[in-house]
């Protein structure tokens, strides 16, 4: 009588399917949670920016676009404008206006789901509320509504 050593190869083929499924969704989940976390940057960079734009805004004071290094003179805020998914643009602000928006566009260096959208921070002075926008799904969006 012959005794079987090892598995058969029909066994090995079922082990290499089920990995290989495991393996699919697992990737998956991963590109979700890495576009999740890049887009969170975004709200990161806008927070350093809220409360500077918020004073000047609340207080009346007019201010130019700020561009360059957080300490140099084109940079009128004092914040910092990159991070490593995108730039944030500051643009000028003229005291007659009630509606100030901030929006950052993420660049190349990001999930394919995220190149080159917008996330828009707004600031109503009206009512004194900041609302996010963005045109990134909401399967990437985080605190934030998409369009």
């Amino acid at each position: 009588m012959f005794k079987q050593i090892g598995f058969t190869l029909l066994e090995l083929i079922i082990v290499l399917l089920i990995i290989s499924i495991l393996a699919l969704i697992g990737i998956n989940q991963y590109q979700l949670f890495v576009a999740r976390a890049q887009f969170s940057e975004s709200l990161v960079v806008f927070s350093g920016a809220k409360t500077p734009v918020q004073e000047k805004i609340d207080l009346g004071v007019s201010f130019s676009a700020s561009t360059g290094l957080p300490n140099s003179s084109t940079n009128v805020l004092g914040i910092a404008l990159t991070s490593n998914y995108g730039i944030l643009s500051v643009p000028e602000f003229n005291p007659n206006n009630n509606i100030y928006i901030l929006t950052f566009t993420f660049n190349e260096n990001v999930n394919a789901n995220l190149r080159n959208r917008i996330v828009n921070l707004e600031y109503d002075r009206s009512i004194g509320e900041w609302s996010c926008v963005t045109n990134v799904t909401d399967r990437f969006s985080v605190g934030c509504v998409s369009l």
